[in-house]
């Protein structure tokens, strides 16, 4: 059994090691908690309550937008204006969750994490809840920062790149 769970954890670090190889962001967030002192098992709830809240506004932004008329949305789209803000927002939300999805894979591979109530081993002692605490308000917040920032830069890169592209394209009509 134990050769067993040996042979998992070498496959599952591989298959993390190739993700973290082709996702910069998620090798950063790691490093973040890596590097950080202590034993770390909840630092994931804070990404993923951005997360609920962020795919919450993005829901009901789109509902709003459902209101205006497709033929507005079609010229917009032909037009080259730019995509409504709930598209940025859910790019924002698929980023928080894939995080939080991977964070709490490795917090259970790591067996920070149990299947019965509190389901975080540090909530077990009031000293552990204490340290939860100080964890989610530290590394959590670090990492919801940094991958705001990263999707922050993300979306004023394409507003930049959308912008210099028109630009040309005026100057080649001329």
């Amino acid at each position: 059994m134990i050769e067993l769970e040996l042979t998992l954890n070498k496959n599952f670090h591989f298959f993390f090691k190739k993700v973290l190889y082709l996702e910069p962001t998620l090798s950063i967030i790691f490093l973040i908690e890596t590097y950080s002192k202590g034993d770390f098992m909840c630092c994931f709830v804070v990404p993923m309550a951005e997360a609920v809240v962020t795919t919450i506004a993005t829901l009901v932004l789109q509902q709003t937008d459902k209101s205006k008329s497709e033929s507005r949305n079609l010229k917009a789209a032909v037009s080259g204006a730019p995509q409504p803000f709930y598209k940025s927002l859910r790019l924002l939300a698929r980023m928080l969750w894939l995080v939080t999805g991977v964070l709490i894979i490795d917090h259970a591979m790591n067996g920070e994490l149990m299947w019965s109530y509190p389901f975080f081993t540090a909530a077990t002692s009031p000293e552990g809840v204490s340290e939860m605490v100080r964890e989610m308000s530290t590394v959590g917040v670090a990492m919801s920062a940094f991958i705001t920032s990263v999707w922050a830069v993300m979306i004023i890169a394409r507003k930049y790149k959308a912008q210099s592209l028109a630009k040309a394209e005026v100057h080649s009509n001329h």
